[in-house]
């Protein structure tokens, strides 16, 4: 299994973030790309190779983003994908399982 936490945010959307969260954590950690689904586009054609056969990815993602990274991650071969809700029924964690072959 891998969890993750990545940078999802839209790059141009950063500034309008709250303080404690703008101004504290690293750019890096926020930073997503212009969409904010850069990390998932860049990680997803390779992070199979680090999963077993049947091995789960948990990603967390921004409340609109879950159909996106479905797509992403099917796209390259992943299956099961599945987008889950948070408490206040927000998409925020997509789970994909890497094909049993």
């Amino acid at each position: 299994m891998i969890a993750c936490n990545p940078p999802y945010i839209a790059s141009g959307v950063i500034h309008a973030l709250p303080p404690e969260v703008r101004d504290w954590d690293p750019q890096e950690s926020l930073d997503g790309g212009t969409d904010g689904l850069g990390f998932y586009r860049r990680v997803a054609p390779v992070v199979g190779r680090r999963l077993a056969p049947g091995g789960v990815i948990l990603l967390e993602i921004g409340s609109d983003q879950g159909e996106s990274v479905r797509h992403i991650l099917e796209s390259v071969g992943f299956e099961a994908v599945r987008v889950h809700p948070d408490t206040a029924g927000r998409d925020r964690v997509v789970t994909a399982r890497r094909d049993t072959r």
